[in-house]
C-alpha cells in the first residue's frame, strides 16, 4: 500500500461553503429589508441608511449584495 497524502483541497466540503454563502446572502437581504422599511417610515435618514448598508456589507460580505450595491470591499 502506497503512502497517500491528501492534497490541500481533498476532504474540503464545498457544501459548507455554499451554505455559508447562502446564509450570508439571506441575512444581508433580510437586514437590508428591515433597514429599507425604516427608511420608508422616516425613522432613519438617507445617510444613516447608507452607513447601515455599508456596515451590513462588511459584516455579511454577500457576493450578490456587493455586486448590486456597486461597492467593493477587499
Amino acid at each position: 500500500m502506497e503512502n497517500q497524502q491528501k492534497g490541500p483541497d481533498e476532504g474540503f466540503d464545498e457544501n459548507i461553503i455554499k451554505q455559508e454563502r447562502f446564509r450570508a446572502e439571506k441575512l444581508y437581504r433580510f437586514s437590508l429589508y428591515v433597514v429599507q422599511s425604516m427608511r420608508k417610515e422616516g425613522l432613519i435618514s438617507c445617510e444613516e441608511y447608507r452607513q447601515i448598508d455599508t456596515i451590513l456589507l462588511e459584516k455579511y460580505r454577500p457576493i450578490l449584495g456587493i455586486l448590486l450595491s456597486g461597492r467593493y470591499f477587499i
